[in-house]
C-alpha cells in the first residue's frame, strides 16, 4: 500500500483535530487544531507534503515553508516526544505511514512501530506527541489528498437519455500524471442528503491547460428530486449556497502503474456557490422603446414596448429559464425617513434567459408598458415625462414571478423573486424643437393674443397624436409668457425622431406677463428677429393609438423662437 507524492490533510479520528502549524517559528510544535477554528487560532499551515521513499517510509514537510517534521529528539524516539517542524534540516527524517483495514493511518517514527503520532487530550490546540499505539483512536489519523476544489454546476444543459446535469470540477494541489481511481460513486450532498452522484471511474491529472489544470467534467445523476428542487430554489434566492462534494473510496497512483499498491482514500469538501443574489442587484433596462398601443384580452389598451435587458451574475451555476416580471418605478418619498413609493409601470415576459457564470447577458424584452390596471397618477406621469425628455437614471424594482426552468430534463416552477433592483436611463427626446410666433395683431391692437406654431419631435416609435398643450416660456429669467394653447389634434408620424409642425394657434392667450413680454419682444425686434426661450410644458395631452396620455409635463431648454410681425 502507499501514497503518491503530494499534499495531504491529516485529521485525528478521535477528536477530529487537524494536524497544523500555528506559526512560522523554527522548531515549531505540530498541534491538533479543531477543523472549525476561530480567526484568532487560524494556523499558518494545516496541510502536509508527503514524499514517499521505500517500505512505506515518507518525508513529511510543511509545503508553505519547507520545514521538515521530526521528533524533538531524533536520535532515538521516545514516548511523549513532541513532533515539530525544523528549518534547514540536512538529514531527512523518515516516518512510516501504515493504513489499517478501516482505511485509517498510523504515523510512526522509522525506528519504532510501537509509537505513533497521537493526541493525549482533545483540547484545542493540543500538541502532537509520540504515543503508544495501544492507546487506540487517539493515535489513528485519516489522511486525505488536499484538493483545491472549484465546482461549477450547469443546470441549463439537458442531457439526452440521462436525468442529470454536468459539473465542472477543478482540482488543484495534485501532482502531474496521477490516476484517481474511484471505487465508489462521487456524491453531491445538500444539507445532509445525497442529491446526485456520478459513476466516473478514473480521471487523470493534467497540467497542459494552464487556465484550468486538472479540470474534469463528470455527469451527475439526480437521486433526490425533491431536495434537488430545494437546491434550485436556494440558488435563485440566496447569496451563497453550500454543498458537499464527497468521494468515499478512491485510489491514487502514478499514471501507467495500475498495479501500484495504493492506499484507499476518502475525501470531503464543502463547496460554496455564489447564488443569483448578485443577479438581483444589477439588472439594467436599456433602450426602452414605445412601439405603439395594443389591446389586451379584455379590450383595454396598453403601450407595447421593447427594451434590452442586461443581466449579470457572479454565480458559478448556469441556469436557463423563462420568467414573467412586474416592473415598478421607485419614487423617493419627500420625507427622508419614509420608504419610497412603488408604482407598477409594466409587465414583461422573458423567454429562454440563459445565465452563465461571470458573464453579462443581454436579452431583447417585449413588455406591456403602463398595462391595464396601472394607477395613472401624478407620479407616474412625472416619470413618463422625465423618461421621454431627459437622460436621468431611474431606479426600478422588479418582481420576478412565474419562474419556469428546465433542469436536467424536468420542468420546474420556482418561487418568486421580489425587489430585484434595476435601473434605466431616460431617452432625452427634445419634444418641442422650435416655435414661430406671429405678433402683428398684438402690436396693432394691444390684444393679449398671439398666433403661434410649434415643431414637435416624436419621442416614441409609433405615431403620436397631440391634442392640447399648456406652457410657460421664459427668456434669460426676465420675462414669463403663460400661454394656453388649444388646437385641433394633429399626429406626428413615427418612428422616434420624426417631426411635425402643429396647426397654427390663432388665439393663444397670454395669461400672464403680457406688458413685460411685449416690451421685451419689441426690444428684440430692433436687434434680430429670433431668440431662444426655455419652455415649461405644464400639461400636454395626446394619444398613442388607443392609449390616451395626459398630464405630461416637460422642461425644455433653448427652444429657438422666430418672431413674425
Amino acid at each position: 500500500m502507499g501514497m503518491p507524492k503530494g499534499v495531504y490533510i491529516i485529521t485525528n479520528t478521535h477528536c477530529q483535530n487537524v494536524a497544523s502549524l500555528p506559526n512560522t517559528n523554527d522548531r515549531e510544535p505540530v498541534v491538533g487544531v479543531a477543523a472549525c477554528w476561530s480567526d484568532a487560532t487560524t494556523p499558518v499551515s494545516n496541510s502536509w507534503f508527503l514524499i514517499p521513499s521505500s517500505y512505506d517510509r515518507y518525508i513529511i514537510r510543511d509545503p508553505k515553508s519547507d520545514r521538515c517534521v521530526r521528533p524533538i529528539f531524533s536520535a532515538q524516539s521516545r514516548e511523549g516526544d513532541a513532533v515539530h517542524a525544523v528549518y534547514r534540516s540536512e538529514d531527512p527524517f523518515y516516518w512510516r505511514i501504515i493504513q489499517d483495514p478501516d482505511r485509517l493511518h498510523t504515523i510512526h517514527p522509522f525506528d519504532d512501530l510501537n509509537l505513533s503520532w497521537g493526541l493525549r487530550e482533545a483540547y484545542d490546540p493540543c500538541p502532537v506527541e509520540l504515543r503508544p499505539l495501544s492507546e487506540g483512536h487517539c493515535c489513528r489519523w485519516k489522511i486525505s489528498p488536499c484538493f483545491d476544489i472549484l465546482v461549477e454546476l450547469s443546470l441549463a444543459k439537458e442531457l439526452s437519455n440521462e436525468q442529470g446535469f454536468t459539473c465542472e470540477i477543478g482540482c488543484g494541489g495534485l501532482e502531474q500524471h496521477l490516476v484517481l481511481h474511484f471505487q465508489e460513486p462521487i456524491l453531491i450532498e445538500y444539507g445532509r442528503d445525497v442529491i446526485a452522484k456520478s459513476d466516473i471511474q478514473r480521471i487523470r491529472t493534467r497540467h497542459d491547460n494552464k487556465d484550468k489544470p486538472n479540470t474534469f467534467y463528470p455527469v451527475l445523476r439526480v437521486t433526490d428530486w425533491l431536495r434537488f428542487k430545494e437546491l434550485a430554489v436556494a440558488v435563485l434566492q440566496d447569496e451563497e449556497v453550500t454543498v458537499v462534494w464527497r468521494a468515499t473510496a478512491f485510489k491514487c497512483y502514478p499514471e501507467g502503474n495500475a498495479r501500484h499498491a495504493s492506499d484507499i482514500f476518502e475525501f470531503e469538501k464543502r463547496v460554496k456557490f455564489k447564488g443569483f443574489d448578485s443577479f438581483r442587484q444589477g439588472v439594467q433596462l436599456n433602450d426602452v422603446m414605445i412601439l405603439g398601443s395594443k389591446l389586451d384580452d379584455t379590450g383595454m389598451p396598453y403601450l407595447d414596448a421593447r427594451a434590452v435587458a442586461a443581466f449579470s451574475s457572479s454565480s458559478t451555476i448556469e441556469l436557463k429559464d423563462s420568467i414573467t416580471v412586474d416592473v415598478y418605478y421607485t419614487h423617493a418619498s419627500s420625507q427622508p425617513s419614509s420608504k419610497p413609493d412603488y408604482y407598477q409601470i409594466g409587465v414583461a415576459t422573458i423567454n429562454d434567459l440563459y445565465l452563465t457564470p461571470e458573464r453579462k447577458v443581454r436579452k431583447n424584452v417585449e413588455w406591456k408598458f403602463l398595462p391595464p390596471g396601472t394607477s395613472l397618477n401624478e407620479d407616474i406621469y412625472h416619470f413618463v415625462s422625465k423618461y421621454l425628455t431627459t437622460d436621468e437614471e431611474f431606479k426600478l424594482s422588479l418582481h420576478v414571478k412565474e419562474i419556469t426552468t428546465n433542469i436536467c430534463g424536468r420542468k420546474y416552477t420556482l418561487p418568486d423573486l421580489r425587489d430585484v433592483k434595476a435601473t434605466t436611463r431616460g431617452r432625452k427626446s427634445p419634444f418641442v424643437t422650435r416655435a414661430d410666433a406671429y405678433i402683428g395683431q398684438a402690436l396693432l391692437f394691444l390684444t393679449k393674443e398671439i398666433s403661434i406654431t410649434f415643431d414637435f419631435e416624436n419621442p416614441v416609435e409609433s405615431p403620436l397624436t397631440i391634442t392640447q398643450v399648456e406652457a410657460n416660456a421664459s427668456m434669460e429669467d426676465v420675462a414669463i409668457i403663460h400661454l394656453r394653447c388649444g388646437f385641433e389634434s394633429f399626429t406626428i408620424p413615427g418612428p422616434r425622431g420624426e417631426t411635425k409642425r402643429s396647426p397654427l394657434v390663432r388665439h393663444a392667450k397670454i395669461v400672464k406677463g403680457y406688458w413685460e413680454t411685449l416690451l421685451l419682444v419689441l426690444r428684440q425686434l430692433f436687434r434680430w428677429r429670433g431668440f431662444h426661450v426655455s419652455v415649461n410644458v405644464k400639461s400636454a395631452t395626446g394619444s398613442i393609438g388607443d392609449f390616451k396620455v395626459e398630464g405630461l409635463t416637460f422642461n425644455i431648454e433653448e427652444v429657438p423662437v422666430t418672431i413674425h410681425c
